[in-house]
C-alpha cells in the first residue's frame, strides 16, 4: 500500500499529465480497488437494435442458463406474422422453454410498419414490394450475434408465424448460404417469389397448415395457386426428393375437442440430406397448434406440439457449408 500511495504522489507532480492519465486506469490514487465487472447472469433476454439502411432495426435474442462464451449453440430466428411482434410471437410459440432443455438461442427480430395489399402494419418484406430490406437486415443481426455472443453457424435456422413463415421461405432462397433449414406455421410463399426463388443449396422444409386458415387459405387465395400444397411441392422438387418414398399418415386423434385432425406427408430421401415435411390440420385455423387459442383466428389443433416439432426437425439438419461472417 506504502507502493501504491508513493507511486500516486509521483504521479500528481508529474508535468507528463498525459502519463498521469494513463497509468491512472492501472493505480487509484485514492487506494480504493477497482470493482471487478459484475457477472452476466442466465437465462438473459436482451433487447437489442441495429442501426441498418438508416432505420433502427430491433430484436429480442434469449440466451438460456448455463450459457458460455465458447458454447457456440444453435441460432433460431423466430418471426412473428403481420400485425403482430415480437413479444407476442415469443409469448405465442413458447420457444424459450425449448431453448432452456435443449440448449439453443433464440432471436425474435421485429418487423417495420408497411403497407401490404392496403393494410399498414408491421411486416417481414417477403417479396410484397414494401422497399424493406429485411434479409439485409437479418444478415447483419446474425453476424452481431456471432460476434457478441458465439453460435454454431452451422446450425442458424428461421421459423416463423404468418408472414413471418413468408419470411423464412424467403430466407431459404436468398440466404441457403447461411440459414441451415426453416419452419414455417400458417405461412407460403407467393407466385412471385415461387418464380424468382434460386437457394445455392437444398434447404430442408417444414410446413404447418391448416385447410380452413382463412388468412393464408390452404388452397390459395380465391382457389388460385399457388397453394399451400404447391409451396410444398416446389421444395420436394427443388431438394429433388424422390417422391415415390413419401412417407403419409393420418396421426392420431388424441384430442377429440379441438374439432381438428392432422395428416402427415414425410419427404425424406432428398438431395444432400435434406427433407420436407408437411403437416396438413384438417379443419385447422390460422392457428399454432400446442399453443393457447385464439378463437377468432379458427381451430388451435391440440393433438401435436408444433414448437417441439419445429425444433426436432430443425435439430436434426446442419449447414454443410455455412457462409462466415464478412466472407
Amino acid at each position: 500500500m506504502a507502493v501504491l500511495k508513493k507511486t500516486c504522489s509521483l504521479l500528481k507532480n508529474s508535468i507528463s499529465f498525459w502519463v498521469v492519465v494513463v497509468l491512472a486506469t492501472a493505480f487509484s490514487c485514492n487506494n480504493s480497488e477497482v470493482s471487478p465487472e459484475p457477472e452476466v447472469e442466465y437465462p438473459l433476454l436482451l433487447n437489442s437494435s441495429i442501426t441498418y439502411d438508416n432505420e433502427d432495426r430491433a430484436y429480442l435474442l434469449y440466451i438460456p442458463k448455463g450459457y458460455t462464451k465458447n458454447s457456440e449453440w444453435p441460432l433460431v430466428i423466430n418471426f412473428h406474422g403481420r400485425g403482430s411482434s415480437n413479444q407476442v410471437q415469443m409469448g405465442y410459440s413458447q420457444f424459450n422453454t425449448l431453448a432452456d432443455e435443449f440448449k439453443f438461442m433464440v432471436a425474435y427480430p421485429q418487423g417495420l410498419i408497411g403497407t401490404v395489399e392496403g393494410v399498414t402494419a408491421t411486416h417481414w418484406n417477403a417479396n410484397f414490394g414494401t422497399g424493406v430490406d429485411d434479409t439485409g437486415f437479418v444478415n447483419v443481426m446474425i453476424d452481431e450475434i456471432y460476434a457478441n455472443q458465439g453460435i454454431n453457424l452451422a446450425k442458424v435456422y428461421a421459423i416463423g408465424m404468418s408472414n413471418g413463415g413468408f419470411m423464412a421461405y424467403t430466407l431459404a432462397c436468398d440466404m441457403s448460404d447461411r440459414i441451415a433449414a426453416i419452419a414455417s406455421v400458417t405461412g407460403g410463399m407467393s407466385a412471385s417469389s415461387l418464380d424468382e426463388c434460386l437457394p445455392l443449396r437444398p434447404v430442408p422444409i417444414l410446413e404447418i397448415h391448416g385447410t380452413a386458415d382463412e388468412v393464408v387459405p390452404y388452397w390459395g387465395v380465391d382457389n388460385l395457386p399457388p397453394t399451400v400444397p404447391d409451396v410444398v411441392g416446389f421444395w420436394v422438387n427443388i431438394n429433388q426428393c424422390n417422391t415415390a418414398e413419401v412417407i403419409e399418415e393420418n396421426l392420431p386423434d388424441i384430442n377429440t375437442e379441438d374439432n381438428s385432425t392432422v395428416t402427415l406427408q414425410q419427404y425424406n430421401t432428398c438431395n444432400q440430406e435434406t427433407s420436407v415435411v408437411f403437416y396438413t390440420i384438417n379443419n385447422g385455423g390460422h392457428t399454432w397448434p400446442g399453443a393457447f387459442p385464439v378463437l377468432t383466428l379458427g381451430n388451435t389443433n391440440k393433438d401435436i406440439n408444433a414448437s417441439k416439432i419445429i425444433w426436432n426437425f430443425l435439430d436434426s439438419h446442419s449447414h454443410p457449408n455455412p457462409k462466415m461472417p464478412g466472407s
